[in-house]
């Protein structure tokens, strides 16, 4: 992630699944934000080896040398918070609607719960 430093919080927005063994809250393609929230600290910035790759063509001498050196944030989650049907029924109305034992979203996410 470019211009983050060791120690920052960053809030993530975006989730495609988030749950334990009793329920599971799925998004397609992902969770809308103002069900969860999800802090994390960034760690540091590692990178990895230089990786050379050689590339050749079929029938020619010609070795072209790929370079590649890829970067990576380390990210540690402090804490994840699920809102309970309730929350969610405070933000309006319209969000949900009951089918069967499950509640579903609009923007068809589903909220499975025992």
């Amino acid at each position: 992630m470019p211009n983050v430093k060791p120690g920052d919080v960053l809030r993530f927005n975006r989730a495609s699944t988030i749950g334990s063994r009793d329920f599971t809250l799925k998004g397609a393609p992902y969770i809308d934000e103002r069900l969860f929230e999800c802090r994390v600290r960034v760690l540091g910035v590692d990178a990895e080896p230089m990786r050379i790759k050689e590339k050749t063509k079929r029938r020619q001498r010609h070795v072209k040398h790929v370079k590649s050196k890829h970067r990576y944030t380390l990210l540690r989650v402090m804490d994840v918070k699920v809102k309970t049907v309730d929350e969610v029924m405070q933000m309006g109305p319209r969000l949900l609607r009951m089918e069967g034992r499950r509640w579903r979203l609009r923007l068809d996410f589903c909220f499975g719960f025992l």
